[in-house]
């Protein structure tokens, strides 16, 4: 059941393509044609494309380092790209000519707009894209213009690379300026207290050094002034970072980060109270000449390190939650680097606070000293203090400068972009695709459209399943076969209808090595094996509407059979508009109006007669009785004639016929009687019967026409003689095919229908109705018409199958 649905489900598709093939077409042709005149007449677009790497992400400001991720950084990157600071950098690289070619839209626009004007258009049509799984990031720009493209787009990777230059060398100036202002400093004091001692010792020629024990004391006063300096330069520089990490996140967000030193919590003051004391054993074992190595040493590191992570990891989860609600999950990178900077400030104020100490535990015991031995070892300690912090600021200085002169850069040109030779827009071949593609939707849209307005028949499966009738043939369009018989006329006819029709109806028998022969042949055998010819004899071929075929069916069906060997006889009962004889080039007159006619006055006779006396209306009951079963003898075939005129002369001896006075004829028991029923009689309709019948030229097949126009056909096929003349002619023939007017338009056919044994429906396969097919099988079902089959007349054989069918055919 599944298969028989989708079996039909695709033949109906298939028709529709079949048939609204033009109408796809068309639709695919109108949509094409404004794609065309587009492709012809919109002006080239060229692109230049230009690729970047990103070697690494590192911080601008040496010494600190926080991490960025990959994807936060390129999308910054991406975004100052086509941001319009970007473009009018671009634009500030660019060359006067270069400037030149972009199309200006109004010559009168003065020079800052026509500025404004290229920097929005580079703004608009540049873009960057990342590459997948890589730092490289691909810059493109579409113009007009292909000079015009190549130049802006290596002008902006040059912009590109100058502002990251530009953001490393504005951190490391920074760090330089405070150096060089913290070198002045140190500069003046050490000359300053250079020049103290050398004055001090001239007014109190002093020669030699301080004592040892004093010696001793200055050592340890002065590394530990040295350290204190140390620390104070480092928190500096490290106050310097978070500024920096500040700015960058005051970008983002201007409140971001709290400050770990305004935090009042009791944990806060705690860990910092700790790492205070740990910081001031350290520095104190330092200044006693501790290596770093040492075991104390080692164990004080592993305590402040533990407390820094406490207070890290406290301060990150209140950064955290302060934060949770920024939409940027990555700041919390930014949070947490913050967040160490403030430790490492809180860890070098503990160390300045301890070593401040002991400074001033130093100081204490040099005011014991003697008075000049004070005052010496004061002046050699500020000395030495100085030329210490003085020389560690140069190499700090230096470091620096090279830092700063450095012109490696991280972001690395990979591709330049080139000359762009062909454009981009229009994509003539992909704009005629897709306007295929979109025609070709439209035109099948439509087709539906019109197809499900269409209330016609689309398969023979929906025929077979809506009246239940069997499908017995499918003949293809003889017009495709015809080989160019019949030219049209201008008028739309052909030049000689007559001969075309004639053709038509002879086509089995003219071209009997074609697939339509092969298709009456295969209708007649399936119309055998239905019972005609053995079963029945009578077979009505009637159609729905006009033009669908049916006489042409008929007579090919009617050849097909004589050239089987059966005695066939077509019977023309179309008694309104008939057109067979014609096909065979025989007159209509004497035929089955004619014999209608000639019954119809004998049945009348017979009841005219019945007005008679009880006894004489038995008597002559009687007699019309044997004169009718003479008559219905007489009717026998011209072979059983001789047979006849016997049984008529005897019947004559028996009862004689003598002519009254009126002339008619009369038996010598009925001489009162005035019976119009005699031998006169019998063989005027003996003769009609005859001359009815005529030869076609085909062997084997004979034709009954019209007769003569009749008044009121209706009135006369649903009279008894209908019955009497098909029986008569089932004696002399093996089939018999009526012809008759369409179904849906007189009343004739189904009558005929109710009497003969069986009907042949014709339908066109181009046109048959839906409602008109279902309206003919309710007219068959009331008249109780035994319905052998429908045959679908210009069927379109179409795909492989009709290939092969006509190569096979084309041979024979």
């Amino acid at each position: 059941m599944q298969t028989t649905d989708s079996q039909e489900i695709f033949d109906v598709l298939h028709n529709i393509f079949r048939k609204k093939k033009w109408l796809i077409i068309g639709a695919i042709m109108v949509v094409l044609v404004p794609i065309f005149i587009y492709n012809e007449t919109a002006s080239p677009i060229y692109e230049a494309n230009t690729m970047l790497v990103s070697e690494e992400f590192d911080n601008p400001v040496p010494g600190y380092d926080y991490d960025v991720s990959r994807e936060i950084r390129f999308s910054n990157q991406l975004v100052e790209i086509q941001s319009y600071s970007f473009a009018l950098d671009i634009v500030r690289v660019l060359p006067r000519e270069i400037l030149d070619k972009f199309s200006i839209p109004d010559s009168t626009m003065s020079e800052e707009e026509q500025m404004d004007y290229i920097v929005s258009k580079i703004q608009k049509n540049i873009s960057a894209f990342p590459v997948r799984g890589s730092n490289v990031v691909r810059i493109s720009f579409q113009y007009k213009n292909p000079l015009v493209c190549k130049m802006v787009a290596n002008a902006a990777a040059e912009v590109i690379q100058k502002r990251k230059s530009e953001i490393k060398q504005e951190g490391v100036a920074g760090l330089r300026a405070f150096i060089e202002g913290q070198l002045e400093r140190y500069k003046g004091r050490l000359d300053s207290s250079e020049s103290a001692m050398r004055t001090f010792k001239e007014q109190n020629r002093i020669t030699s050094s301080i004592d040892r024990e004093a010696e001793e004391l200055m050592r340890r006063l002065t590394e530990a002034e040295v350290l204190y300096n140390a620390v104070k330069t480092d928190q500096g520089s490290a106050q310097n970072r978070l500024y920096a990490l500040q700015n960058k996140l005051a970008e983002q967000k201007s409140t971001l980060i709290p400050s770990v030193t305004d935090l009042g919590s009791s944990w806060a003051l705690k860990l910092k109270e700790r790492l205070v004391e740990l910081n001031l054993q350290y520095m104190n074992l330092k200044v006693q000449g501790y290596a770093e190595d040492h075991p104390k040493m080692l164990d004080l590191k592993t305590k402040m390190e533990q407390v820094r992570s406490d207070l890290t990891d406290k301060a990150s989860k209140l950064a955290q939650s302060e934060t949770s609600l920024d939409p940027l999950a990555q700041m919390e990178k930014f949070v947490q680097e913050s967040v160490n900077l403030q430790i490492e400030l809180e860890s070098l104020k503990a160390r300045e606070k301890a070593l401040k100490s002991i400074i001033d535990g130093y100081n204490a015991k040099l005011g014991t000293m003697p008075t000049k031995e004070f005052a010496l070892a004061r002046l050699t300690r500020e000395e030495e203090v100085n030329r210490k912090i003085y020389n560690m600021l140069k190499e700090k200085l230096e470091e620096a400068r090279i830092n700063e002169a450095e012109q490696y850069n991280t972001i690395r040109i990979i591709d330049k972009a080139q000359l762009p030779e062909n454009p981009i827009s229009p994509r003539k071949k992909l704009n005629l695709v897709i306007g295929v593609l979109l025609g070709l939707v439209l035109g099948i849209a439509i087709a539906f459209v019109t197809e499900l307005r269409n209330n016609t028949v689309k398969s023979p499966s929906e025929i077979e399943r809506l009246t239940q009738w069997p499908v017995v043939a499918m003949i293809p369009n003889i017009q495709d076969y015809a080989k160019g018989k019949f030219r049209k006329t201008p008028s739309g006819g052909n030049e000689n209808s007559d001969t075309e029709r004639t053709y038509r109806a002879l086509f089995s028998s003219l071209e009997p090595n074609t697939p339509i022969a092969e298709a009456y042949r295969m209708l007649r055998t399936n119309l055998q094996f239905n019972g005609l010819g053995r079963d029945y004899k009578t077979l009505l071929v009637t159609s729905i509407a006009p033009g669908d075929g049916k006489t042409t069916t008929l007579t090919n069906l009617a050849v097909s059979f004589a050239a089987f060997g059966n005695k066939t006889l077509i019977l023309d009962a179309d008694l309104r508009i008939p057109v067979m004889h014609k096909f065979f080039g025989l007159e209509r007159e004497m035929g089955v109006s004619d014999l209608l006619e000639a019954l119809d006055d004998l049945d009348n006779m017979i009841s005219q007669a019945k007005g008679r006396e009880a006894e004489t209306n038995r008597v002559f009951r009687q007699e019309v009785e044997e004169k009718l079963k003479v008559n219905v003898a007489a009717l026998e075939d011209n072979n059983s004639m001789p047979e006849e005129s016997a049984g008529a002369e005897s019947a004559s001896e028996t009862s004689p016929i003598v002519e009254g006075s009126n002339g008619a004829p009369e038996s010598e028991e009925t001489s009162n009687l005035p019976l119009p029923v005699g031998n006169k009689t019998l063989k005027g309709l003996r003769d009609i019967f005859n001359d009815a019948i005529k030869n076609t030229g085909v062997p084997n097949l004979s034709f009954v026409s019209s007769g003569r126009k009749m008044q009121n056909p209706e009135g006369m096929i649903s009279t008894r003689p209908m019955p009497v003349i098909l029986q008569r002619f089932k004696h002399r023939f093996n089939t018999i095919l009526i012809d008759s007017a369409p179904l849906l338009l007189v009343n004739d056919t189904l009558l005929l229908a109710g009497i003969v044994d069986a009907v042949l429906i014709v339908l066109d396969a181009r046109k048959c109705d839906r409602e008109m097919l279902l309206k003919a099988k309710k007219m068959m079902q009331s008249s109780k018409a035994n319905v052998v089959g429908v045959v679908l007349n210009n069927y379109e054989v179409h795909g492989s199958y009709k290939n092969y069918y006509t190569s096979y055919y084309s041979e024979k």
